[in-house]
């Protein structure tokens, strides 16, 4: 996944990894190696690691951890306690179309990374109590309506095994 952020946040924060990218921005062929570091666009890249786990185990749903805070509000110590160094990130910059990695990190998560996990669990745990207060009858509605729409959608297969 990327997030871009302003170019006072990175030189700020990573002084080392602009000046990395920019050496090799210097060096390289592109018609944009004489931009100055402010002039290129700066993101956060990262993947989530899945330790342990086959593609069967994933598919089947099981987790390496679960998280424990998923009925209150997640905070961003448990966050970034769960995640660990699950979280692989690097700082990008990009020149038109040239762009180099600064090397990847583990853990040590950047705040504007843990935010979006913080916000997504967050969310999570208010869908899931929205869904626990709803009526028997409206949980049967919202999956119908679900269900309407997609089998509007391309590509679509419902099974029905219950018959």
């Amino acid at each position: 996944m990327k997030l871009q952020i302003p170019y006072s946040e990175a030189k700020a924060k990573y002084p080392d990894e602009i000046f990395l990218i920019m050496q090799r921005l210097r060096k390289s062929s592109s018609i944009n190696k004489n931009w100055g570091e402010e002039e290129l666009t700066w993101e956060f890249n990262w993947g989530q690691r899945l330790q342990g786990l086959s593609f069967q185990e994933v598919v089947a749903g099981k987790r390496e951890k679960t998280f424990p805070e998923l009925h209150s509000v997640a905070e961003e110590k448990n966050v970034r306690e769960f995640l660990g160094t699950s979280i692989i990130w690097n700082i990008t910059g990009r020149a038109g179309k040239w762009y180099s990695h600064a090397p990847a990190q583990e853990g040590n998560i950047p705040d504007e990374i843990l935010n979006l996990y913080v916000k997504m669990y967050n969310d999570q745990i208010a869908e899931r109590k929205r869904i626990e207060a709803l009526s028997p009858e409206e949980k049967t509605a919202e999956v119908e309506a679900a269900l309407k729409a997609l089998r509007r959608s391309p590509g679509f297969a419902e099974l029905n095994l219950s018959k």
